[in-house]
């Protein structure tokens, strides 16, 4: 009896542990989801900016080029009717013959001479600002495509994280408990697959996505990694050796590594200061978390930057806010000491 009192102890555990790991991975389908809908609406604004034919300066540019046309139609016309003048001039002159001219005076030719120039500049400044417009949107269309590729990113990292944790939630019996799925990079150098599998075990933390952007006055591109950091508690009993995931908290973030310039803390510049690499931290989609988690999180609720050799410090830092957050700790745990936290704002 009391070896199938402990069988069935043992598969009840069993199923719990599998219903609670569906839930989990019901959980992150649903978050795709809402991702989903995100890429669908940013799309449709992309759909409606394509859909705008003109704009008001580029309407003012047509009004314009009309009134231009009708004077110089008009221009044309007294330019005829001079020549017609001077045709019925040439011979009675000959002929000594008096006659009425109509010419234009030296002050009625400048003051046509200025409306002209008027005109060009007032097309030229309708010009420009339809340059404007059209490179604000060339920009904000590439901000819309950006922002669509890095929710797709996040949404299939996040897939095969919670892929991850149902198959090492799912009963010893089942083959292949870590599926061997492509990785966010794409790596297919099965070492290089590895090494960055072991780094992401290690420290919890998933890079999604990384780019370069040209930074001005600089010969180093900054380097800007999207990534998800997730903490947990591990529970072990005696007939399970892997144990069990609780309390799990994750939090997106950006980091982006730039040239600073100034002393190695970040002091303001002197004569002594020099370029040096800094880091700036931007926590993403808090917004979607309860506000007491968001608190909890401290001064890495907020965007900072610090130096590149304070990483580690930064890595163990957020581990204890995410961790104090996840316990609803009243207090928050141990302060950064010696960690420099540059401007907030600087270095977009």
């Amino acid at each position: 009896m009391e070896v199938d009192r402990a069988e069935s102890q043992v598969n009840t555990t069993a199923t719990s542990s599998e219903v609670k790991s569906r839930k989990e991975l019901d959980r992150w389908k649903r978050k795709a989801k809402e991702l989903e809908a995100q890429r669908d609406a940013l799309s449709k604004q992309l759909e409606d900016l394509f859909q705008i034919r003109k704009t008001e300066p580029e309407q003012a540019l047509e009004q314009l080029q009309v009134q231009y046309d009708e004077r110089a139609k008009t221009q044309d016309a007294l330019v005829k009717e001079l020549t017609s003048q001077l045709a019925r001039i040439e011979p009675l002159s000959r002929t000594g013959q008096a006659v009425a001219l109509h010419f234009l005076t030296r002050e009625a030719a400048d003051e046509e001479k200025r409306a002209v120039e008027q005109d060009i500049s007032r097309l030229q400044e309708v010009i420009k600002a339809k340059d404007s417009v059209i490179d604000e949107k060339t920009n904000r269309i590439a901000e819309l495509e950006q922002s669509v590729q890095d929710a797709i990113r996040e949404r299939d990292a996040e897939i095969e994280r919670s892929k991850e944790l149902l198959a090492r939630a799912a009963p010893k019996g089942t083959p292949n408990s870590r599926p061997h799925s492509k990785r966010p990079f794409g790596m297919d150098d099965p070492k290089m697959t590895q090494v960055i599998k072991f780094y992401e075990d290690m420290s919890n933390l998933l890079v999604a996505g990384v780019k370069f952007e040209h930074a001005p006055d600089s010969e180093e591109p900054d380097v800007i990694f999207h990534c998800v950091y997730t903490y947990y508690e591990m529970t072990r009993r005696a007939d399970d050796i892997e144990g069990e995931r609780i309390g799990e908290k994750s939090i997106n973030f950006t980091m982006r590594i730039f040239n600073g310039f100034g002393g190695p803390n970040g002091e303001p510049a002197s004569e002594e200061d020099f370029i040096h690499r800094r880091v700036k931290y931007v926590p993403l989609n808090l917004d979607r978390e309860p506000d007491a988690f968001v608190k909890s999180l401290e001064y890495m609720g907020d965007t900072f930057t610090f130096p590149c050799a304070q990483q580690g410090l930064f890595l163990d830092s957020l581990r204890e806010k995410i961790r104090d957050g996840a316990k609803d700790a009243s207090e928050s745990g141990s302060d950064i000491e010696g960690m420099d936290i540059g401007d907030r704002d600087s270095q977009s």
